[in-house]
């Protein structure tokens, strides 16, 4: 614990820009910045700082053992994403799953995942038609399953029209199925008739 105090309180030229978390010998840097290539360069610049401490203890990091992960609201298309940051000459890997102190940081946050996962429920729905369930379980189903899985998303999940128009549509087609109502149905009598909020309303409340 001794590392954070001296990034805090330490001298001016070995302070960093990063929020540092510390838990025994695992040690976590989240950096916010405007663009992907700023928080590389943040990111790095912090390292080394952390890395001389490190020296002068002899201690060092090791990069095959260190892993980073990008999260942002805004599509990478709007900006070109660089290639893997390197570590002291070594590449960093991404990582798909990240745990952050006991919270796992997955793919299920992005959209892809998310429909992906939302449209295996739609499949398992229509194999529950088969067991003559009560509509009022396929709705605690539906509840449990379709809106967690959104509330789980909310946080980091910014879609555009078309893509939520998409979950939306894959989400009243697995009502319908929970409900036995019309697939023509309109979305908004729908939801009003089963007393649940649409998936917008879900993720804007989450």
């Amino acid at each position: 614990m001794y590392l954070i105090q001296h990034l805090r309180c330490g001298p001016r030229q070995s302070k960093i820009q990063s929020e540092a978390f510390q838990y025994a010998d695992d040690l976590t840097l989240i950096v916010a910045r405007k663009s992907y290539t700023q928080c590389i360069e943040d990111m790095l610049s912090d390292v080394s700082a952390i890395q001389h401490w490190m020296k002068n203890h002899d201690m060092e990091i090791h990069p095959r053992k260190s892993y980073f992960k990008w999260y942002s609201r805004k599509k990478l298309a709007y900006e070109p994403k660089p290639n893997d940051p390197k570590m002291f000459g070594t590449a960093v890997p991404a990582s798909e799953g990240l745990r952050f102190f006991g919270v796992f940081l997955d793919l299920k946050l992005e959209y892809q995942r998310l429909y992906q996962k939302l449209l295996n429920t739609e499949h398992q729905m229509a194999r529950l038609a088969h067991f003559r369930l009560l509509p009022k379980s396929k709705r605690l189903y539906y509840v449990g399953v379709i809106q967690s899985l959104l509330r789980y998303s909310a946080p980091v999940l910014s879609p555009t029209k078309a893509e939520m128009a998409k979950l939306t549509s894959l989400c009243k087609r697995t009502l319908c199925r929970a409900s036995s109502a019309f697939k023509n149905c309109s979305v908004t009598k729908l939801y009003s008739a089963l007393n649940l909020n649409k998936p917008e309303t879900v993720i804007k409340e989450a």
